[in-house]
């Protein structure tokens, strides 16, 4: 078990958002802008809303990501005895409660820059 006053700050929190599924969030972004260059020649494109659709993606992975492991570890599915480095609650990197304020401030940030896509398109 990793101890949490030993990793530094940054890596704890790094660890805890699973950055390495990120590609997941990021390959549909990137279908959709080809999609869209495509039927548009590249014309007409608000090409703005891309960063904004990118990083509104990867805040709703990195919430999903970090309630995952939470709801997993509040209702049992990982345990104190689990070896897997990526459940940062099991391996002592961050406590349940940073994970529970973290993911949602993701999801409402999330929110709040996808909002303007919305709103000015």
């Amino acid at each position: 078990m990793v101890e949490a006053a030993t990793t530094p700050p940054l890596r704890r929190w790094f660890v805890s958002l699973r950055a390495y599924s990120f590609t997941a969030s990021l390959v549909p972004v990137a279908l959709a802008l080809a999609l869209a260059m495509g039927r548009s020649a590249g014309d007409g494109i608000a090409w703005w809303t891309l960063p904004l659709f990118t990083l509104s993606a990867l805040l709703f992975h990195a919430g999903t990501n970090v309630l995952n492991d939470y709801y997993d570890f509040v209702h049992g599915v990982d345990t104190e005895d689990d070896d897997d480095p990526t459940h940062a609650i099991t391996q002592g990197v961050v406590t349940p409660r940073f994970m529970r304020i973290s993911g949602h401030l993701y999801f409402l940030l999330g929110v709040a820059v996808g909002l303007p896509i919305g709103l000015l398109r």
